[in-house]
C-alpha cells in the first residue's frame, strides 16, 4: 500500500487504514503528531465535553497509553518529557 501523504517519505500509518483516517490531509496530521510526540498514534478518544480529547498511543510493551490533546499546545521538549514520563511509568508497572 502506498503512503497517502503527498510526501512519499511518510509511511502509511496503521491508523490510516481505518476509513476515518484515509485522506491525505488526515494522514499528514497523524504524521505530524507522531513525529512531534515520537510515538505511534493509534487513535483519538473523546471525553464528550468533560475535558480535552485524548491522543492514544502504543507503548513498547503493547499497552495503550493516552495524553491530552492539549499536549500539542506545549513546546515539543515539554510534550516529549510528558510522553517519556508516561512510558517510564508504564514500563515500571510491567
Amino acid at each position: 500500500m502506498q503512503a497517502l501523504s503527498s510526501l512519499s517519505i511518510f509511511p502509511l500509518s496503521s491508523l490510516a487504514r481505518h476509513k476515518y483516517y484515509d485522506t491525505p490531509g488526515k494522514q499528514l496530521l497523524l504524521n505530524f503528531i507522531q513525529n512531534f510526540l515520537g510515538v505511534e498514534i493509534i487513535g483519538f478518544q473523546s471525553r464528550f465535553g468533560y475535558g480535552s480529547d485524548l491522543i492514544l498511543f502504543r507503548a513498547p510493551n503493547g499497552s495503550t497509553l493516552a495524553v491530552d490533546c492539549n499536549l500539542m499546545l506545549l513546546s515539543r521538549e515539554q510534550a516529549l518529557l510528558i510522553v517519556q514520563a508516561k512510558l517510564q511509568t508504564n514500563a515500571a508497572a510491567f
